[in-house]
């Protein structure tokens, strides 16, 4: 594993509810054994979000990393694009798609650092069609650990810019404003990331011309 600089990436997670501390607030909207995708944001992206919505979506997709594939998740509200990168062999990246494939939607909570001693967490639910998605292809590399080198890939593609540069609006008419890349992280990744970004709330930036034949 690389001496990879912690600073250079934000890491969004999947939580249930309880995990979230949020089961009596999220009672009827989500079932408690539907993982929830979380990342931290900004207060000015989430401001950007509210006040100009303009349509959502969710989409899965994959990118090649060096000699790794990573899948994709990604979730657009207005001209807001949020990408988590995630490991392709983890199976409980797999259990997650199928429950909210089940579901038909993916709930997602946004960590907002306020200023205060509390987190606000803003909750939202995207809906996905009920076609099994095209990454299902994939499957058969589920691994019970993760491969030499997979980590380093994730956190390597998520600050590079790569993303940022390739991404493109899946919303007809709404061009992207701001692109935000998180690394996903599960169980398997839990102990290695622990004390070091965890929280760390994402970087913006500007989404350039450039095509998504890469990530999407």
């Amino acid at each position: 594993m690389q001496d990879f600089d912690y600073t250079l990436v934000t890491l969004g997670g999947l939580h249930l509810p309880r995990e979230l501390e949020l089961d009596k607030r999220l009672a009827g909207k989500v079932k408690r054994d539907v993982p929830i995708l979380t990342c931290p944001l900004e207060t000015a992206d989430l401001a950007a979000i509210q006040s100009r919505r303009v349509g959502s979506c969710f989409g899965y997709g994959s990118m090649q990393m060096g000699d790794a594939r990573l899948l994709t998740f990604r979730l657009q509200l207005g001209g807001v694009q949020i990408y988590w990168l995630a490991d392709l062999t983890d199976a409980d990246v797999w259990t997650a798609m199928d429950q909210w494939q089940k579901q038909q939607f993916v709930p997602y909570v946004f960590e907002v650092d306020n200023g205060s001693r509390e987190r606000l967490a803003a909750f939202g639910k995207a809906e996905i069609g009920p076609k099994a998605p095209i990454i299902g292809q994939f499957r058969n590399q589920i691994s019970a650990d993760a491969p030499a080198g997979m980590w380093d890939s994730l956190a390597g593609a998520a600050a590079s810019g790569l993303v940022h540069l390739q991404a493109s609006t899946d919303i007809r008419g709404i061009p992207l404003e701001r692109v935000l890349v998180n690394v996903l992280v599960t169980k398997r990744y839990e102990a290695l990331v622990q004390g070091k970004t965890f929280t760390r709330k994402p970087t913006g930036a500007t989404a350039g011309s450039a095509g998504a034949n890469n990530i999407h």
